[in-house]
């Protein structure tokens, strides 16, 4: 099977559904999830200055991340197992300020999630692992490493845990309620 590659708007603004060049037979698959001319020619300008890869349990829920100061796009996509993939528009200026939307990405449908800086992006493993890579456009900044909490009730994010026992890092534990951060000035123009 053999499919073209495609970008779809989705319900925040700039984020983009990316639906790769995708080619399967008998073997496995062959997949590209970026080309700089492709998305050039669909009005994204994204360039990759580092790729990052995580591996998950089943439960793992990571985020909601975002750099304060350096805000990054980034390109995500599952190369192993499922996720619900989140991401949260922190732009004050956007008309889809404070919406959030809920992607699945996994190993068989093959999507991409392009993440417009401004966001806050994390997910939910629902598969017995993930594997998990952003490719990312600006670098990491320790100093500007932040974001607000999975569970925030201002943003009510339904992440259909339905009883699922959930796996958060202490840091995540510890990101920011939405009032504190946009307290503290963290959103973005």
């Amino acid at each position: 099977m053999k499919s073209a590659f495609r970008i779809r708007d989705l319900e925040i603004a700039g984020a983009k559904l990316i639906e790769p060049f995708c080619v399967e037979d008998e073997r496995g698959y062959f997949a590209k999830y970026f080309e700089s001319g492709f998305f050039h020619s669909c009005g994204i300008d994204f360039h990759v200055d580092e790729e990052f890869e995580s591996k998950s349990q089943k439960g793992v829920l990571r985020g909601l991340h975002c750099q304060f100061h350096k805000p990054q796009d980034k390109l995500v996509h599952v190369t192993l197992g499922a996720v619900k993939d989140v991401l949260v528009d922190l732009r004050k200026e956007s008309p889809t300020y404070k919406k959030w939307i809920m992607i699945d990405l996994t190993e068989e449908n093959h999507y991409g999630l392009f993440v417009p800086k401004g966001c806050a992006h994390g997910f939910k493993v629902i598969s017995d692992v993930a594997i998990m890579v952003y490719m990312c456009a600006g670098r990491y900044d320790p100093a500007s490493d932040g974001g607000i909490r999975w569970d925030d009730p201002d943003i009510a994010i339904n992440w259909e845990i339905n009883g699922q026992n959930i796996i958060i890092s202490e840091k995540d534990k510890n990101l920011l309620p939405f009032r504190e951060f946009e307290k503290k000035g963290f959103l973005y123009e």
